[in-house]
């Protein structure tokens, strides 16, 4: 009996890993690099972030580190998924990590973002710029 409830969790946690959900999270980040280009950092917080990142942090200090961000690497040129990663649970929100390998205006940079499902729709959780491994453009172009 103790089998077939162990059996019966993994089957529960590991079945519905739908591609669509994926596609879904990486359109809503192909939005918010679109969103980044024009500066619609406003939009971005309203919009695309869950609850949790809105309550950690308030929406003036979330522009200004955008727009900070903004004049550091530049606009967003394109970018290569690396890695998408489907967390489905038993208790808590569905999640997808998503690594991509980003190209900005001054640097080549790695993203990770953390999506979760609200409402049925998947927002921004978490997002980490990579600045360890980023690389100023003029280093990549005297290579």
């Amino acid at each position: 009996m103790k089998i077939k409830i162990i059996i019966l969790i993994m089957t529960v946690f590991f079945a519905g890993c739908d591609n669509h959900d994926v596609n879904d999270a990486v359109t809503e980040v192909a939005r918010f690099h679109s969103m980044y280009n024009t500066k619609e950092f406003n939009g971005i917080y309203d919009a695309m972030l869950t609850n949790e990142f809105r309550n950690s942090m308030p929406k003036s200090s979330y522009v200004k580190f955008m727009s900070q961000t903004y004049n550091i690497i530049g606009a967003y040129d394109g970018s290569t998924l690396k890695k998408s990663n489907q967390v489905k649970s038993l208790i808590g929100n569905e999640k997808i990590e998503l690594t991509y390998n980003s190209t900005y205006e001054e640097y080549n940079i790695d993203e990770f973002f953390i999506l979760e499902k609200e409402s049925g729709v998947y927002k921004i959780k978490k997002i980490v710029y990579d600045d360890i491994n980023a690389i100023k453009k003029e280093n990549i172009k005297s290579r």
